[in-house]
C-alpha cells in the first residue's frame, strides 16, 4: 500500500506542475490577478455572504443550512489536514498563506466547495448544480494553478465535502 502511495503521490506532484506550466500565472500579470480571484471564490466569508442574502431573500433554512454545512466542514478539514499534515507546493504561491493554515491535505477550499454542491443539488434545478459545479471546479484549478494545493488535494477536498455534507443533512 505504501507504494501505491509514493506512486500516487509522484504523479500527483508531477501533474500539479504541469497545470502550474501550462496556467502560467505564478508571475504578476492580469491572468494572474484574474487566477487569485476566481480561486479566492471559495472563501468561507463568501459563503456566508451567500447564506446572508438567502435570509434576506426568504429562506432562512437554506441559509442556516449553509451556515452548518461550512462550519461543519471547516471542523473536518482541519481535522484531516492536522492529521496529514501533507505540505503544500514549495513555490512563490505559499506567499498566499501565511496564517496558520501551513498544510495542503484537503484542500479547505474544496472541502467547502464540494459540499456547498452537495447542498445546493437539493435545491436548485440540474443545470444550476451543474454550473456551481463547473464554478467550483474552476476555483479548484485555480488553486492548483497557483500552486497553493495539489491536484489530489482538491479531487479529495471535493468528495470529502460533498460525502459529509451529504451524511450530515440525510440523517
Amino acid at each position: 500500500m505504501s507504494a501505491l502511495l509514493q506512486r500516487w503521490g509522484a504523479w500527483d506532484v508531477r501533474a500539479s506542475a504541469w497545470l502550474v506550466r501550462i496556467a502560467q500565472v505564478q508571475r504578476p500579470s492580469p491572468r494572474r490577478w484574474a487566477a487569485l480571484t476566481v480561486a479566492h471564490l471559495g472563501d468561507s466569508w463568501v459563503a456566508l455572504g451567500v447564506s446572508a442574502l438567502l435570509w434576506l431573500w426568504g429562506y432562512p433554512w437554506h441559509s442556516l443550512q449553509l451556515v452548518v454545512t461550512v462550519l461543519a466542514l471547516s471542523l473536518v478539514s482541519s481535522l484531516v489536514k492536522a492529521l496529514v499534515r501533507r505540505p503544500r507546493p514549495q513555490t512563490n504561491g505559499q506567499a498566499l498563506y501565511l496564517g496558520p493554515d501551513r498544510h495542503a491535505f484537503p484542500s479547505g477550499h474544496a472541502v467547502r466547495l464540494g459540499g456547498i454542491v452537495a447542498l445546493a443539488s437539493g435545491a436548485l434545478p440540474v443545470w444550476g448544480v451543474a454550473l456551481l459545479a463547473s464554478v467550483a471546479l474552476l476555483i479548484c484549478l485555480c488553486r492548483v494553478a497557483l500552486a497553493v494545493h495539489y491536484l489530489g488535494d482538491v479531487t479529495v477536498g471535493l468528495m470529502l465535502g460533498w460525502i459529509v455534507t451529504s451524511l450530515l443533512w440525510s440523517l
